[in-house]
């Protein structure tokens, strides 16, 4: 992974997803970096409730929901989303996060891909993860649809 696709991103990130990504809200210190990937750590600029995070990606050209997790329909603590960049439009990413006791998300994990190969064998990954979790799914993809991004 070269420093040159950590700062396209943080650069493109800023402006595709701005109630998300700011890179002055990284933390550097989580930051890890390896060949064909990198994992990044955001905290929000002001903490978002679930729906109004999912519409911020849903605004965003190119990024896909990968799916909309509850952990319990009594709560809103754990409601996670997973979403991920089309390849071709954009550097490659997968972001997730997770709602916290307040049902709000206030940070963001961030992997950015350098090799298509990985990004789509670690996709799938995530998606037979979170199809063994307890809870229900408000939004998942299949299998099929999620390779049918990579054609």
């Amino acid at each position: 992974m070269t420093n040159g696709t950590i700062e396209r991103f943080l650069e493109s990130g800023a402006l595709k997803l701005p109630a998300i990504i700011r890179p002055r809200l990284e933390n550097r210190a989580a930051r890890e970096v390896y060949d064909d990937y990198a994992l990044l750590d955001f905290s929000l600029p002001e903490a978002l409730a679930f729906e109004d995070f999912c519409n911020e990606l849903g605004e965003s050209y190119g990024t896909i929901e990968l799916y909309r997790h509850w952990r319990s329909e009594d709560t809103d603590y754990g409601q996670s989303v997973c979403a991920f960049q089309e390849p071709g439009t954009g550097v490659m990413f997968q972001i997730c996060a997770t709602t916290n006791s307040c049902g709000k998300i206030t940070g963001v994990d961030v992997k950015l891909y350098f090799s298509l190969e990985r990004m789509l064998a670690e996709l799938r990954e995530t998606l037979r993860r979170a199809a063994v979790q307890s809870g229900k799914f408000a939004y998942r993809i299949s299998e099929e649809e999620l390779l049918s991004y990579f054609l």
